[in-house]
């Protein structure tokens, strides 16, 4: 049995879960945020034993019969404007769950997980992330994090020629439906903005002249990496996520030694699952942005046709492995998929109007939702 924590409507769930039962095995969605009615859990301890118990939608799951673990729980999104009262009930909701799921660590360490919470809790900070990206040998965009407005303007205006932009180091949301992107940002605003700027760090960066940028998905040791032309496609120069219906998608062979860097930082991570976001600037350098331990991945598989929700249910289903074994395979191990025959593509959609916030440009929610046929955060 496979245990899945997430909304019960998440298309990447259903997706996987369809995919395992083509596997020959069950998999239970369990939604406790937006479905407590139906999705219970008992932890039973005592001095003499303990056990515990989930039951999704009327399907009861002993937790010795779970074999595979993912979780997507995400932030809670509600477009509504909450009182006070139900603000803070809500709020105590959510810590509750938490406290009583996050030992599932410990309850299910049996089982394989589509990356551990230890993992992943370390490797979503993308500070983390550049550092050990360098180190490995991926050049990064010139980086400062900082919440100093001197400091930031100083660094945009001598270290990136005022060709920068900024980029938030978590999510944004603005009730009821507006999300921050990737925004142009300049020594100017730094300075005519200063409160802004020194109520929170923020990732501050140079803005590199791209030739193209890739989203690469890696599974275990199975890499899909899709070329993304967002500099020919309007919307899409600075984030080709406001314009995820426009911009032109192709299937792509890395080169053999970026293949095996790739793996080795995936390896190094501890990832079971990562969608990772490069930039090839005109020399044809690689130029690392980012690791999602959570990224979307359906509008690339119904795009080009990649097997990439049957990959995540073959890691999850596999259990020839011990849990501890499954990321020790070597770098020479990798499969670069190939995909079968791309479907026709999908009708293009007009991109998002966009307004910018104080410091990042934002979008609605639903307005991605209909770009991308998905939620909005990738």
């Amino acid at each position: 049995m496979l245990l899945f924590l997430g909304t019960h409507d998440d298309p990447h769930l259903l997706a996987v879960r369809d995919a395992a039962q083509q596997l020959g095995a069950a998999a239970a969605i369990f939604d406790p945020l937006s479905e407590p009615a139906t999705c219970h859990i008992e932890y039973f301890i005592t001095t003499e034993r303990a056990s515990a118990r989930f039951h999704s939608f009327g399907i009861p799951v002993e937790a010795d019969t779970v074999t595979g673990v993912w979780w997507r729980l995400k932030p809670h999104f509600d477009a509504s404007r909450d009182s006070a009262e139900a603000l803070r009930v809500r709020r105590f909701t959510e810590r509750e769950w938490q406290h009583t799921l996050e030992p599932l660590e410990f309850i299910l360490s049996h089982a394989r997980w589509l990356n551990t919470r230890e993992t992943e809790r370390r490797v979503r900070f993308k500070p983390f992330q550049l550092l050990i990206a360098r180190q490995h040998g991926f050049s990064v965009p010139p980086t400062l994090i900082s919440n100093h407005p001197d400091r930031v303007a100083r660094f945009l205006r001598d270290e990136c020629n005022d060709e920068s932009i900024y980029k938030a180091l978590s999510w944004y949301f603005e009730p009821p439906n507006k999300l921050v992107f990737t925004t142009p940002f300049h020594s100017e605003s730094a300075l005519a903005d200063r409160a802004s700027v020194a109520a929170a760090p923020g990732i501050y960066q140079s803005n590199i002249p791209k030739q193209f940028e890739l989203r690469v998905t890696v599974v275990g040791t199975t890499v899909f990496a899709v070329r993304i032309d967002s500099q020919a496609t309007n919307g899409a120069e600075q984030d080709w996520r406001l314009a995820i219906g426009d911009v032109t998608y192709t299937l792509f062979e890395l080169p053999a030694s970026v293949l095996q860097r790739l793996l080795r930082l995936h390896h190094s991570f501890g990832l079971a699952y990562g969608a990772y976001d490069f930039i090839v600037d005109a020399s044809g350098e690689y130029i690392f942005l980012e690791v999602n331990p959570l990224g979307q991945w359906l509008w690339l598989e119904h795009a080009l046709g990649l097997p990439i929700s049957l990959e995540v249910a073959r890691f999850l289903v596999n259990a020839t492995e011990a849990p501890n074994q499954a990321l020790q395979r070597t770098a020479p191990a990798v499969t670069l998929a190939a995909p079968p025959p791309a479907p026709a593509q999908p009708s293009r959609q007009p991109p998002p109007s966009l307004s910018l916030g104080s410091l990042g440009q934002t979008t609605t929610k639903q307005q991605c939702k209909q770009q991308c046929k998905l939620k909005s955060q990738t």
